[in-house]
């Protein structure tokens, strides 16, 4: 050999050495610094922002085992704002973990020994960090794409139709022509070997975009399993031994799955050189694709092994979740379950997404009417409530020092918008909306709901006629409802089977202060026209406004006017006369007004109205 040539091979193999040799250092460093991450983010809030692509995504998982049991639907997944709630716990590393917390977290369990599991693997690794981290560290290597749902690409390999792999075999048998050709007239060949290099990269683009996240999907399948197979090498204290055990016996199962692996494309999962080879060698023979066949009959055969994995892993996987949400906690509790028929029983329970969040306690077996001043608190205790119930059922956590429940299925009425894409007026989307709810109240299934404010896309006299109804259906032994309400008319229909709270605030001279402390009995207190004032308002509209509501309630023409939309008790066949006052304190005096509604005599085909007034009242 030329001295010449021993140079180049000597400079050859050195700058291998040097792009190996910074590899290792940069994939070194990497690993350092995923670990100071995953320790620095376990029991914090992850600070991720997230795509509404993302979001689309990571609901593949569940948008394909929602049809296998009850789940949360959009109407109240929007109305309490659980992707608000899926961000705080959402500290996973892998795309087949945050599938299955996503899922986790919008289908309720309902089998309390299951739940108990599900705690016993969340307070192991609540107690033991290091095991999380090192778990934290094996699930990262399964990198997560914010374009693609792991899962829905599996599911969807059952319709993926086999590629023809005459073309692929055509492109090799021409490099192999080409190469002889080049050996033994040069000129030509090198010639046709451009020629085919060409074709062969633009026929490889080509095909591999038809099926480029299938292949991905299967270099995902192999990772999977290869993290299946180090985490079933972990050590634990007797808590995982049955979870690796089955994990091994799957891995042991299914590991033919990888032979010829390496023809694959590696889709930025590692990104060493021998990938960076590997790639070129594949746009010019086409190994991948001829492979994708046989990964595809592959995949299908062992589909049921593939789900069993990836189910275990997402299982574990969450469990490390809810473990770091359970130390970002200032405190918690883990939930009683009842037998009654319905019940909410919680103390110090508190909004787990509100920075500086008030608690409040409550106790009931009966449906719950709350009422309030604007922004007291109403809709963001209905929330907390509701959130509370579904971590109870999920991640058996509540943020509360004490929350007792029953097994519910969870529905609300809440936030809801009118729809420009179907027409639909806010009153059309209110009313599906409430009527799902109803048609689930069948006597057998226990129902927890949440409604804001009844039919507010509606006149008040019809309002308050229909929301009693509604919200007495809603009543059903095996049913517990909350309802926020600004209708004080509605406290008394109701008082029977609704027990009252309210929320109140103290006005000052320019603020309204909000206690968001929840306290038995109904409302007594307004202060819209108030807000308005401390906002800006004009003050010809505050005052105006003021004057009317006063007068609304005041002159003998108002306050009847008032009544006009009220009748009797409908509590048939009493039919318990309505009484109402009204006092005006001024200057040291007062005087009032009463008014009597009742049935006559006994006929509730008509309502006799009386009305008296008292001016200048005496003592007595």
């Amino acid at each position: 050999m030329e001295q010449i040539e021993i140079i180049y091979m000597l400079i050859f193999l050195a700058l291998i050495a040097i792009v190996g040799f910074s590899g290792y250092r940069q994939r070194k460093e990497m690993n350092r610094y995923l670990s100071k991450r995953i320790k620095k983010n376990f029991g914090n809030t992850p600070e991720r922002i997230y795509t509404s692509e993302e979001l689309k995504n990571i609901a593949g998982y569940f948008e394909t085992k929602k049809k296998s049991g009850f789940f949360i639907d959009d109407i109240t997944y929007n109305d309490l704002d659980l992707e608000e709630i899926f961000k705080l716990l959402n500290n996973t590393y892998s795309c087949v973990g945050e599938e299955y917390l996503y899922k986790m977290l919008r289908m309720p369990e309902y089998d309390e020994k299951e739940l108990k599991e599900r705690d016993k693997i969340i307070s192991y690794f609540e107690e033991n960090n290091e095991e999380a981290y090192k778990l934290s560290k094996i699930f990262s290597e399964l990198i997560k794409n914010p374009k693609i749902s792991f899962y829905d690409l599996i599911s969807r390999t059952m319709e993926i139709k086999k590629l023809n792999p005459l073309i692929d075999i055509l492109c090799v048998i021409m490099v192999v022509a080409s190469v002889g050709a080049t050996i033994y007239y040069p000129p030509v060949g090198v010639l046709l070997s451009v020629a085919v290099l060409a074709f062969n990269v633009f026929s490889y683009f080509s095909r591999k975009a038809q099926i480029e996240n299938y292949i991905l999907c299967f270099k995902y399948i192999i990772a999977m399993v290869d993290i299946a197979d180090k985490i079933s090498k972990q050590e634990s204290k007797g808590v995982l031994d049955e979870y690796f055990s089955e994990l091994k016996k799957d891995v042991d199962e299914i590991k033919s799955i990888k032979k010829g692996m390496f023809l694959l494309s590696s889709g930025g999962m590692s990104g060493s050189i021998t990938d960076i080879i590997m790639d070129y060698v594949r746009m010019i023979l086409h190994v991948d694709l001829i492979k994708f066949n046989s990964m595809l009959k592959k995949t299908l055969y062992y589909r049921a092994l593939i789900d069993n994995l990836y189910e275990k892993l997402g299982y574990l996987e969450s469990c490390i979740a809810v473990a770091s949400f359970r130390k970002s906690l200032s405190y918690y509790c883990k939930p009683i379950f009842s037998d009654k028929n319905s019940r909410i029983k919680c103390d110090e329970v508190y909004h787990p997404v509100i920075a500086h969040p008030i608690a409040n306690d409550i106790y009931e077996e009966k449906c719950v009417l709350i009422t309030g001043s604007n922004a007291s608190g109403k809709s963001t205790f209905l929330r907390t409530i509701a959130i509370n119930a579904l971590f109870a059922q999920t991640i058996y956590t509540c943020t509360a020092n004490e929350f007792e429940t029953c097994f519910y299925e969870i529905y609300s009425s809440m936030a809801l918008k009118d729809s420009l894409s179907s027409s639909d007026s806010y009153y059309m989307v209110e009313i599906k909306s409430l009527k799902r709810i109803l048609d689930r109240i069948d006597g057998r299934r226990r129902i927890l709901c949440f409604v804001d404010e009844v039919l507010r896309g509606t006149n008040t006299i019809e309002r308050i006629a229909a929301s009693s109804h509604i919200l007495k259906h809603m009543s059903d032994s095996k049913v517990m409802c909350f309802a926020a309400t600004h209708d004080i008319e509605l406290t008394h229909i109701l008082e029977d089977i609704y027990s009252n709270y309210h929320f109140t605030e103290e006005v000052e001279d320019t603020d309204v202060m909000f206690s968001y402390k929840l306290i038995e009995g109904e409302a007594t207190s307004r202060n819209a026209i108030k807000l308005l004032d401390i906002m800006g308002y004009d003050e010809n509209i505050t005052k105006s406004a003021e004057k009317m509501a006063y007068d609304f309630v005041k002159n003998g023409q108002t306050f009847e006017q008032a009544l006009e939309t009220r009748e009797f008790e409908p509590d048939a066949p009493n039919y318990t006369p309505r009484i109402s006052a009204i006092l005006n304190v001024e200057d040291g005096g007062f005087d009032y007004s009463m008014s009597i509604l009742k049935s006559n005599n006994g006929n509730p085909d008509a309502c006799n109205r009386y009305t008296f007034d008292y001016e200048n009242p005496v003592n007595g």
